[in-house]
């Protein structure tokens, strides 16, 4: 048996997991403010049945494995998986079989009880069900949501489903996967289903009802509080009209929301989609929310017939009564609040027929005809109700006709007086705020082609811009083509793989049909948004904010196609719902994360309603959840909405409670926040990568940039809160911007299409002051060039091959590295999809340079290197063949080999940025956090008793069952001292190399003192606790120090004297001896 790592100073040998009802005196109870541990869900059912789990039923393994040790425990059973050095996955049956009683709907539901522990990162169990007919012979297998480690506790799972038409007995069962795990089975219940999920749609709709658990506290009417149009009238003529500004704040980045010169708390009540009369405006103005936001379809309103719909009545023709009708009525309930639109632009009713070339189609030519923005069917009858006809993103009438109805709009609310509360616009394309064509969620990329003739064109005018020249386009793609011969590809180039089994359909420019495709869809998309926003900000004078959804094309979830970097360099987009993952904060842009917590006392769907390890078991779970989704987005230096999609998700009296703590305790505390410098993470993220991959490929990409998120606390923007260090996020473009100041470690997670010659800038930028360089994958495949690049770049021989397909990355064995300190040999390095088997990974090739710290599981095949370089400076260079290997403690290690030290060393999450700091736990016990100099603990704002010696603050967490305790602290604020230095008689292109020490000094004696890097331009900027007048002392290697006084905050202007030689901070006889004596001693 392996030695499972306790990286907890309290090693939590056992868990119990009970009815939260019995838990009486827990520190949990304590810590939820009052809120209840008791499990919320349906009763149990009068007709269940337990499996025994005691050992006098025995399990088996139908397939034998010495990884996965089958015990009795304190009379229950255990499972001990020591894991796995290949992707295999063994599995666990019990002997016993229980016959099944259906319920509504022929369903049946099945609850486990779980205990885990000892698990490292990687570790994965999936309770599953086997299904068996009258006659014992399996007929099939349905699996609950995988749980993983340590990203999800999920003590308590289940799922209620259809069994097979001949099934009358189950049988449960356990798969355990990835690295090493111990499971208890406390108990497993089958039940019938006893009633529908609360919430059930229509075929091809949503409605627009609002339903909640009835439990005889039933919501109050959404009343207003101005009760006629004289006093709305009155009220919005007193109200001077809204002029909305977007400001960013330095390091660590933040934007603030300003409305008339004045900070607005940004917080959005995104509400009902279904209608606004399903809205709960009050309620959210009533717990300090300041932003509501309404929903309008600019066409027909398809699936929520309650939003306000029909505002685009034809070519220049429109109504915005029922817009103005919906605002009044928000004013109504929150009469100081200002307005927010969630604009679905749709086409009005007879568009596709005066321009059926521009309506989304298949390959066959068949027109789309969507609800909610998705696509319900191709071709066949004209839309009927809920139906409209689907706009190709990519045609050019539909970009010059949303924009005039967008401008229009614009000037409506500048000169209506419903429009001087209005702040801006979610400009987006269907009910969830996507710009997609699906019917599902699921969508594969090859899913977002459109064949329409306006899409043509616009394809073909895209080349023309790309390539100039016929001769130019056929070398591209590899055969003889014009601009105006050339076709959409297929499915089937799309899909095209360079070699058996490449994730990639293109290498260094060639073969690029299926890529030049790809990318023209995010390029085309992007124009269109940009257009759109363009036109609505110009309508209104320039007044109003707009955004959109976030680009997330190798995610599972696509809601757009967008070029990010396109997005964020323009003044017309100012937010980015759901932005931290691609840097958003850094370029000025708000980073709006979304929460729609499901909460068992309201608004409940049909996904596995009761049971999956997200939805909050108890009121206390759901508290910790939403103050720990709040504190991510708002320390990412963002902001929330929370979206009551269709209603009723928020109306209980203790949610709301908990909303207000949330908005009051951390949105509230955000503050400017002590300055990192480059002590943080930096992770750069190539957008163009996935355009390159095929059908499997999206897979690669998903796995490089979304599994890793997830796999280490992902929720949008606090993502690989697990590392224990601050993290920031950055498109690959950002990596050398010269405002950047340079992080510690840089991590390039996805660099297909880094050229050679930014490779070289990089290295020339980077590659020194003994920082630690990170490449995944094949650097510079994509780019022009050969397939040489990857080695020219990272300075190993790598190569593809298919070898690696279904081969994780695992430590290797016999191999002593400073990076790998706490993770055991033959451990895998990430959590192992499915789909990662699809496609195949890279090796090193040939040749001695580098170190091998991992191999590809059952072989030598080395995936992993390490270098320590002193050319052009001191750094060392890691590269990873496989998408998304990184561990959290691979991740502290990388910082310590920087000279770093990680805040927190165990696996739970930590979240830090905007004044605030934050632990979320997975593992229960006493913490220990080490903090910078510079940050100084205020208060915790989640009432947890602590205490700070020498700069280490500790602190005890609880347990909890969906989501584990969290402890979030303020910070002392701090103010910005900004600057500039000029290094006197020095080499003016080697300036961001300098490290200059800034001393503040306050009555002649030094209070406080940072060590920073000068921009290429000599500028700086300090985040300092000490206000009033002080003094700023300057001191770099070799020059002078130069002392400045100023009131901070303030700017100091400072010009250094070169030839400090010995340091003393004077120039004298000693400085030349010690110059003369270096001369003497190089002459041969």
């Amino acid at each position: 048996m392996v030695k499972y790592m306790s990286k907890i100073k309290i090693n939590l040998h056992r868990v119990f997991f009970i009815v939260w009802a019995a838990i009486a005196s827990s520190s949990i109870a304590d810590i939820a403010q009052g809120y209840s541990e008791e499990i919320i869900g349906p009763a149990v059912s009068p007709l269940a049945v337990n499996f025994k789990v005691d050992g006098t039923v025995g399990w088996y393994k139908p397939i034998g494995s010495s990884d996965l040790l089958i015990t009795d425990e304190g009379n229950n059973m255990a499972f001990i998986w020591d894991g796995s050095t290949s992707a295999a996955s063994i599995e666990a049956r019990s002997l016993e079989k229980l016959v099944i009683i259906r319920g509504v709907d022929d369903q049946v539901r099945i609850i486990w009880e779980l205990s885990i522990s000892d698990s490292e990162f990687g570790a994965s169990v999936t309770p599953a069900v086997m299904e068996y007919n009258a006659s014992d012979q399996l007929v099939g297998t349905v699996n609950l949501e995988r749980q993983w480690f340590p990203t999800k506790t999920g003590h308590v799972v289940g799922m209620t489903w259809t069994p097979g038409t001949t099934t009358t007995k189950v049988s449960p069962s356990l798969v355990f996967n990835g690295n090493a795990v111990k499971c208890r089975v406390l108990s497993i219940r089958l039940e019938p289903a006893q009633a529908k999920p609360l919430w059930m749609p229509p075929a091809n709709t949503r409605t627009p009802e609002v339903r909640y658990k009835v439990d005889g506290n039933e919501p109050a009417a959404d009343a207003a509080v101005l009760t006629s149009d004289a006093q709305i009238d009155i009220k919005l003529t007193r109200r001077a009209k809204a002029i909305p500004q977007i400001v960013r704040t330095d390091d660590p980045y933040k934007v603030k929301l300003l409305v008339n010169g004045n900070p607005l708390d940004p917080t959005i009540h995104l509400s009902a989609s279904a209608g606004y009369t399903s809205a709960r405006f009050g309620d959210m103005y009533n717990v300090g929310i300041n932003i509501e936001s309404i929903t309008v379809k600019a066409g027909p309103t398809t699936d929520t017939p309650g939003a306000p719909g029909n505002i685009w009545l034809g070519a220049g023709s429109y109504n915005f009564e029922q817009l103005r009708a919906a605002i009044r009525y928000a004013i109504a309930r929150a009469p100081n609040s200002y307005v927010m639109l969630n604009l679905f632009v749709n086409v009005y009713n007879n568009w596709g027929v005066e321009y059926p070339n521009d309506v989304h189609a298949n390959m066959q030519g068949e027109k789309a005809v969507a609800c909610g923005g998705r696509v319900v069917r191709y071709g066949g009858n004209p839309p009927g109700t809920y139906e409209c006809w689907e706009a190709s993103n990519h045609s050019a009438q539909f970009r010059t006709d949303g924009s005039t109805f967008l401008r229009a709009l614009g000037a409506w609310l500048a000169s209506a007086p419903e429009g001087r509360v209005v702040i801006g616009a979610y400009i987006n394309g269907s009910t969830d705020g996507q710009w997609l064509y699906s019917s599902d969620n699921s969508t594969g990329q090859v899913e977002f082609a459109c064949y329409s003739q306006g899409a043509l064109s616009a394809f073909r005018q895209y080349l023309r811009e790309k390539y100039v020249t016929d001769a130019n386009l056929s070398a591209a793609w590899g055969f003889s083509v014009t601009f105006d011969s050339a076709q959409m590809p297929s499915n089937d180039v799309r899909g095209h793989e360079k070699i058996t089994g490449s994730p990639l359909m293109s290498y260094n420019g060639t073969e690029s049909q299926g890529f030049d495709y790809n990318k023209f869809l995010s390029v085309s998309n992007t124009r269109r948004q940009i257009s759109f926003c363009q036109a609505f900000k110009e309508g209104s004078g320039g007044r109003l904010l707009c955004g959109q959804w976030w680009p997330t094309l190798p995610a599972a979830y696509p809601l757009s196609h967008t070029d990010m970097k396109s997005m964020l360099d323009s003044p017309y987009i100012d937010f980015i719902s759901r932005g931290g993952l691609l840097g958003a904060a850094y370029h000025g842009k708000l980073t709006v994360d979304e929460l729609d917590l499901r909460n068992l006392l309201s608004g409940l769907e049909t996904w596995d309603t009761y049971d999956l390890p997200h939805i909050p078991k108890s009121q206390a779970e759901y508290k910790r959840q939403v103050d720990a989704m709040v504190l991510g987005a708002v320390a990412s230096g963002g902001t929330n909405h929370f979206f009551d999609m269709w209603g009723g998700w928020f109306w209980h009296p203790e949610t709301m409670q908990i909303v207000k703590d949330a908005v009051t305790n951390i949105s509230r505390n955000a503050k400017a926040a002590p300055s990192l410098g480059s002590d943080y993470i930096g992770v750069f993220v190539d957008e163009d990568a996935g355009d390159y991959c095929g059908k499997v490929g999206r897979y690669y990409m998903l796995s490089a940039v979304q599994n890793s998120c997830e796999a280490m606390g992902w929720n949008f923007s606090s993502v690989w809160g697990r590392t224990g260090m601050p993290v920031k996020w950055f498109l690959m473009s950002d990596a050398l911007d010269p405002n950047l100041t340079l992080p510690k470690v840089a991590i390039f997670l996805n660099p297909l299409s880094l050229s050679l010659a930014k490779a070289d800038a990089i290295k020339t930028k980077y590659c020194n002051s003994g920082r630690v360089i990170v490449y995944m994958l094949a650097p510079g495949l994509a780019a022009p060039g050969t397939s040489n690049n990857p080695s020219i770049i990272t300075g190993f021989n790598i190569a593809e091959d298919p070898a690696t397909r279904g081969k994780p990355l695992v430590i290797k064995s016999g191999i002593s590295d400073n990076l790998l300190t706490g993770i055991r040999a033959g451990s895998t390095l990430c959590y192992w999809r499915t789909e990662m088997g699809y496609y195949n990974s890279f090796v090193r090739s040939s040749g001695t340079a580098g170190k091998v710290l991992a191999v590809y599981g059952n072989s030598d095949t080395p995936g992993m290197l390490v270098e320590r370089r002193t050319s052009p400076g001191k750094h060392t260079v890691v590269w990873s063949g496989f998408p998304g290997a990184l561990s959290p403690q691979f991740i502290r290690n990388l910082a310590k080999e920087a000279g770093m030290t990680p805040m927190l060393e165990s696996d739970n999450q930590l979240i830090v940025g905007a004044g605030l700091l934050g632990v979320i736990g997975v593992t229960g016990g006493t913490q220990t956090v080490h903090l910078p100099h510079n940050y100084v603990i205020e208060k915790c704002v989640t009432g947890h008793s602590y205490s700070v010696d020498n700069g280490v603050l500790t602190f005890d967490l609880g347990i909890g069952d969906v989501y584990g305790d969290v402890a979030i602290f303020s910070l002392k604020s701090t103010q910005t001292v900004s600057g500039h230095v000029e290094l006197l008689d020095f080499d003016s292109s080697k300036v961001a190399d300098v490290n200059v020490t800034f001393d503040v000094l306050q009555n002649g004696e030094q209070v406080e003192s940072y060590t920073a890097n000068l921009d290429a331009q000599g500028n700086f900027n300090l985040s300092v606790f000490t206000a009033g007048t002080v003094q700023i002392r300057a001191k770099a290697s070799h020059w002078l120090a130069q002392t400045q006084s100023i009131t901070v905050p303030g700017t100091v202007n400072l010009s250094l004297i070169n030839g400090d030689v010995n340091g003393d901070n004077k120039i004298n006889f000693s400085d030349f001896a010690a110059v003369a004596s270096r001369w003497l001693n190089a002459v041969p």
